[in-house]
């Protein structure tokens, strides 16, 4: 700007920016892959399609049955493990989402923010973890 300050032209103007889907959001900083980002708050509000999506939130509850990692390893009427995760710390469970734990959870927390890759089906609950790492 200052070359063309000195030249007497104006700078070239910004490009404009494309508006932002209204169905998904940008994480907090930049993505780690191609997967779509949904906040908590759209997952709520959103019909996801199956597929492949991450997000990002605080572990508010944690129920994970020994010995118990999916549906077919759970002793009969035995929920599969899931935790709850909230766009706030001490967010309510009306407000949270649930994901289906099937991978090992070493190193998730209770209260700990996390940025989840999650697989959308049709099952209950919806969710599944794929993978997960602390969120910066």
């Amino acid at each position: 700007e200052r070359a063309a300050a000195e030249r007497g032209s104006a700078p070239a103007p910004a490009p404009a920016s494309k508006p932002a889907s209204a169905a998904v959001s940008k994480p907090s900083y930049a993505a780690s892959t191609s997967v779509p980002f949904y906040s908590i708050a759209q997952i709520n509000n959103n019909s996801l399609k199956p597929g492949m999506y991450e997000t990002e939130g605080y572990v508010t509850f944690i129920n994970q049955i020994k010995g118990c990692k999916t549906q077919y390893d759970c002793p009969p009427g035995a929920d599969t493990s899931v935790i709850l995760v909230n766009e706030q710390k001490n967010g309510s469970s009306d407000t949270s989402i649930r994901i289906k734990i099937t991978k090992d959870t070493q190193g998730l927390e209770k209260g700990g923010r996390y940025r989840f890759t999650v697989q959308a089906g049709t099952g209950t609950p919806k969710l599944e973890l794929v993978k997960f790492q602390t969120a910066h």
